[in-house]
């Protein structure tokens, strides 16, 4: 449940961000995903550019957001797809 502080902070920005709602346990399966996906992405990227840069060493939070620099638009391509992978459901 929401308190009346976050509710209003829904109301006025269109989001609430609530700590702690996933454990790390639950998350993981959709890191793994999400890691996958920018892998892929991040792969067929490669070829087409003159950089070897591929970000491998970036962390989770931050690999999709170099690559995103490197290749604008490259983030939306994540989202393409039609489905969401069962991790998330």
């Amino acid at each position: 449940m929401l308190t009346e502080k976050e509710l209003d902070a829904y109301r006025r920005d269109g989001f609430v961000i609530v700590h702690g709602l996933f454990s790390d346990q639950e998350l993981q399966p959709v890191i793994e995903v999400i890691n996958e996906k920018v892998d892929a992405l991040a792969t067929k990227l490669y070829p087409e550019s003159k950089s070897s840069e591929r970000f491998e060493q970036e962390g989770f939070l931050t690999r999709l957001t170099k690559l995103e620099a490197a290749f604008p638009g490259a983030a939306t391509l994540i989202h393409t797809g039609g489905t969401l992978p069962k991790a998330f459901a």
